[in-house]
């Protein structure tokens, strides 16, 4: 797989040099390419049928500027494409040093047996390490910020080590280290996050098994309030929680994905776990446990690899980057609406109650979301929800059906709508009443990738772009 003939070669740098120009400019995009790119080394052990389904697969084909794969062969050349673009990214030094962490974590947890891939990934590992060698020579990666050497100077382990235990001990400290840097952590800044690592006490500093930490991680949350957990792991954007499905379909990082499914468990899937825990009589730490580990395994990741705790902070910490960077992204693009609210001027009711007209722009809505719309008490009905392309669908039948140009609207229309001052659901009940804080599908298409839409939350009012795979609520629009 990792060997390429000479015209090989000069078909790959030509179809990857679109992809390493935007590397160069927005770094944001090109890790979490990079990510998917070891993601998609271990598909052959995954159900073939579900591939499609896979949200790095997608931005891979887009990504790389590849056409869908249908056969073994296409994916065969996917994979080959995919690590070519990875050797491309450490030729040409487009990898900070947080990243270059998170990847070679990554790639060293891949379950691959193949003794020729085997090679290729420790000769990556190689070059990865050489890099971030390189990296450390730099006179701007010997700088320690302020802030950082400051918190280093004053740092105290002992209340961590008195009142944490190990898991959580650790997961402070690198949560605080986080909170005085976000991200574009300096060689110098990780390496003193290291050697403050080695004096936590931890019983483990030198290696432990994943199973064996997120097992541990979870005897001990059942003895913490969940929030102070959540507040460990979550990478909440200006003091707004930043949804697991975001992560989930935006960052290839089972391990802090797994994480955030830990929080799940006590929070959103409580009832569920409960459930379970009555049928099997296992604990809550068990049965989320026996959840998760299928689950991350599932997702490629070897639950038996071992991390050092080095590893294992520089792990959490690029991917809570990445991904506040990437909602930020997210929610750039709704503030780019212009809002101004004042609803008893700008909305009216129009036909009998049913539609909502909004004279800032002549846009006429559905007063309820479909599947609540001409029932009797729309509070109390059930919501229906859509993929992306069964919703255009829906549109379009009702257009059909009543002879007016129904369809979804735009993010921008959409996210014209939220507003923040009504609380949950962001949007004004006297003329929207029984919104549910859900998402709703647009018809805007995702960012660079054909196969995500736009969506708008009503839960506080925020934006993102989702696989169109995703069932969520639809408010239709016309004018």
């Amino acid at each position: 797989m990792f060997s390429y003939t000479i015209q090989e070669l000069g078909h790959l740098n030509a179809r990857l040099k679109p992809a390493l120009e935007i590397a160069k400019q927005r770094k944001v995009e090109s890790e979490q390419l990079a990510l998917d790119a070891v993601r998609i080394m271990v598909v052959p052990p995954l159900t073939a049928n579900n591939l499609e389904k896979r949200h790095f697969y997608r931005r891979l084909l887009q990504g790389l500027g590849l056409a869908e794969t249908k056969t073994p062969v296409d994916l065969y050349q996917l994979q080959r494409t995919a690590w070519k673009y990875l050797e491309k990214l450490a030729e040409f030094d487009c990898l900070q040093v947080g990243m270059i962490g998170l990847i070679r974590n990554n790639l060293a947890s891949l379950p691959i047996t193949d003794p020729d891939a085997q090679t290729a990934l420790r000769l990556m590992d190689q070059t990865l390490g050489s890099l971030l060698e390189k990296q450390a020579l730099k006179p701007a990666e010997t700088r320690i910020e302020t802030n950082i050497g400051l918190w280093l100077k004053q740092l105290s382990l002992t209340d961590y080590r008195e009142h944490h235990p190990p898991c959580i001990r650790f997961l402070s400290l690198v949560t605080d280290f986080y909170n005085f840097k976000h991200g574009l952590w300096t060689f110098s800044e990780l390496a003193s996050l290291n050697k403050v690592l080695g004096h936590l006490g931890l019983p483990w500093h030198s290696g432990i098994v994943l199973a064996d930490f997120l097992g541990d991680l979870l005897e001990e949350i059942d003895t913490l309030n969940i929030r102070d957990y959540i507040r460990l792991v979550d990478a909440s954007f200006e003091g707004e929680d930043i949804d697991v499905m975001f992560v989930q379909d935006q960052v290839s990082s089972p391990v802090y994905l797994g994480l955030l499914r830990i929080a799940q468990g006590y929070t959103t899937t409580r009832q569920l776990i409960e459930g379970l825990m009555q049928k099997t009589g296992l604990s809550r730490p068990m049965m989320i446990r026996e959840t998760l580990l299928p689950f991350m395994g599932n997702q490629g990741i070897d639950v038996n690899h071992v991390y050092t705790a080095e590893n294992l902070a520089v792990e959490i910490l690029a991917a809570r980057y990445l991904t506040s960077r990437l909602h930020f992204d997210c929610r750039n693009a709704e503030a780019s609406v212009k809002r101004t609210f004042d609803p008893v001027t700008r909305f009216f009711v129009v036909s009998n109650g049913q539609e909502v007209k909004d004279s800032h722009n002549g846009l006429i809505w559905r007063r309820w979301s479909e599947g609540q719309i001409n029932k009797p008490n729309p509070a109390t009905t059930e919501i229906m929800v859509f993929s992306h392309q069964a919703a255009m669908e829906h549109a379009a039948g009702e257009a059909a059906r009543t002879g007016l140009p129904w369809r979804l609207p735009t993010v921008e229309e959409l996210a014209g709508l939220i507003d923040r001052s009504q609380g949950n659901p962001a949007i004004s009940r006297k003329f929207f009443p029984d919104t549910p804080p859900k998402w709703f599908w647009t018809s805007t298409p995702g960012k660079g990738n054909a196969q995500n839409a736009w969506s708008v939350g009503f839960s506080h009012g925020s934006t993102n772009y989702v696989s169109k795979i995703n069932p969520l609520a639809v408010r239709l629009v016309r004018g």
